[in-house]
C-alpha cells in the first residue's frame, strides 16, 4: 500500500520516501497496540474484528508517519497529510469503504486528527528502530495507558460507522 501511494500522481514526482524497514517497524508496532487491546477488551476465544483491525492498522500508520518528503516547506494539504491519506486508505480498505471518494473537509477532519493522535506507549518500539537502523530485536510487550484506549475506541467507532455506511457515486436504482 506504501508503494501504490507513492506511485499516485500526487506523490511520485516530489521525492517521498520510507525507509526499507518501515515494514517491519509497522508490524511491531500493530502487534503491540493489537495485543495489549486483546489483552483488556478481547474475551477469551473471540476474535478480533475488522473495525478493530482497521483501526489499530490506521493508528499504527498514524504514529509511526512511514512517509518522509524531503522538501519541509511543503503547503499542498496531500502532502501535508500523506501519512494520515495512508493510514485511512489501509484501514478503509479491511472495512471495505471508499474512503477517497468521501468530501475533502470531511476527510481533513480525519486527518486532523490523527496527525495530534499520540500513543506513548509505543515509543520504546519507534525509539529502538531510529536507534538501530530501523531493525527492531526486542519483543516489546506494552499496556494501553487510559488516553490510548480512548483513542483506539474512537477509531473502533469511526470504521463501525464507515463499515456500515455506504457511499454511491451516483444515487442508488430504484426499483
Amino acid at each position: 500500500m506504501i508503494d501504490l501511494q507513492l506511485g499516485s500522481k500526487v506523490l511520485k514526482d516530489l521525492g517521498v520516501v520510507y525507509h526499507p524497514r518501515v515494514p517491519e517497524l509497522l508490524a511491531h508496532v500493530y502487534f503491540a497496540l493489537s495485543e495489549a487491546y486483546k489483552a483488556e477488551f478481547l474475551y477469551p476465544g473471540k476474535r478480533t474484528d475488522p473495525t478493530k483491525i482497521a483501526a489499530i492498522t490506521c493508528a499504527t500508520i498514524a504514529v509511526v508517519r512511514p512517509l518522509h518528503a524531503p522538501v519541509s516547506t511543503i503547503t499542498k494539504e496531500e502532502y501535508i497529510y500523506m501519512n494520515e491519506i495512508l493510514a485511512m486508505r489501509c484501514a478503509c480498505s479491511i472495512v471495505d469503504h471508499p474512503v477517497h471518494i468521501r468530501g475533502f473537509d470531511e476527510q481533513r477532519r480525519v486527518y486532523k486528527m490523527l496527525q495530534r493522535l499520540q500513543l506513548p506507549s509505543v515509543d520504546q518500539i519507534i525509539n529502538e528502530a531510529v536507534q538501530s537502523n530501523g531493525a527492531i530485536a526486542s519483543e516489546v510487550q506494552i499496556k494501553l495507558l487510559p488516553q490510548e484506549e480512548f483513542a483506539l475506541k474512537a477509531l473502533i467507532n469511526l470504521f463501525v460507522v464507515y463499515k456500515d455506511l455506504k457511499i454511491f457515486k451516483e444515487a442508488p436504482k430504484s426499483d
